[in-house]
């Protein structure tokens, strides 16, 4: 291959990726020093139009969008490592998902580790600190083993997901009762009463965010993005279940060095 080739293929790739929103897209935002944003973790500072991060570092950019069922969004920006050497753990890059009354719909709401429900054996005040249930289902025994949630008023049909009502449990605390009934120890007060005959599901967490990328920065500028829709058909993926608004943010869990961030745009378009 030719040096002008290279160079004429070079300039066409870059000229793709500026050239790539379409004429009836909408950018409801390109990130600036001004756009509301929060430092959860490390530090990070702008300059000439450029976010340096320290890491571990995350930033939220906390301003909600409305989303149009009948839309596509997009998350598009640029990350370097500043280390000179890619990163170690991914730039982990995504939406963060809020129901209509601007609670976060959070992974921990929507993942069941099994399909059986225990039941709640005898009603639990509120503060109590122990949750008594009938005698196990066939694979929690196991799953008890390790700490995780009870989805409390959880539906065999999943109608209840996503659960916004989940109480820690500890791992290894579970004792058999003298009448069969299993007595499992929570990791704090509870915070209602929780009723005899209350169906109950195991949950857990897993990705914070729903991610449009989670891939290693390296130390050239490399474009992260992707998209999410209400609907999630035609290919694009689904925001998680009663969605109505959406924020947007990004963590890496290094121990050491920095990122660079540029160009971060949020994109709606037509489905």
């Amino acid at each position: 291959m030719s040096k002008k080739f290279r160079l004429l293929s070079l300039v066409l790739a870059v000229t793709a990726v500026a050239v790539a929103l379409r004429a009836d897209d909408k950018v409801l935002v390109e990130v600036t020093p001004e756009t509301p944003q929060k430092v959860v973790r490390g530090k990070a500072v702008w300059e000439d139009g450029v976010l340096h991060c320290t890491l571990p570092g995350q930033v939220v950019f906390t301003t909600r969008f409305k989303v149009d069922p009948s839309k596509i969004y997009t998350l598009r920006g640029e990350f370097r490592s500043t280390s000179g050497k890619p990163t170690a753990d991914n730039i982990w890059f995504g939406f963060m998902c809020f129901n209509k009354d601007g609670r976060e719909i959070s992974s921990l709401s929507i993942n069941r580790i099994s399909n059986q429900l225990g039941e709640v054996a005898e009603t639990a005040a509120k503060g109590s600190q122990t949750l008594v249930l009938h005698d196990l289902p066939a694979d929690w025994t196991k799953l008890l083993m390790t700490g995780r949630y009870f989805a409390i008023g959880a539906k065999e049909d999943r109608s209840d997901i996503p659960n916004l009502t989940q109480v820690a449990y500890v791992g290894k605390s579970f004792e058999k009762r003298h009448d069969g009934t299993i007595a499992v120890k929570l990791s704090r007060p509870l915070p209602f009463e929780v009723a005899a005959g209350t169906k109950v599901a195991i949950h857990f967490h897993a990705d914070t965010y729903q991610f449009v990328s989670r891939k290693k920065a390296g130390s050239s500028w490399t474009a992260f993005g992707g998209s999410y829709a209400v609907k999630g058909e035609s290919g694009v993926l689904a925001f998680r279940p009663t969605t109505t608004e959406i924020a947007f943010g990004f963590f890496c869990r290094d121990k050491e060095g920095g990122v660079e961030v540029r160009n971060l745009k949020l994109v709606e378009s037509e489905d």
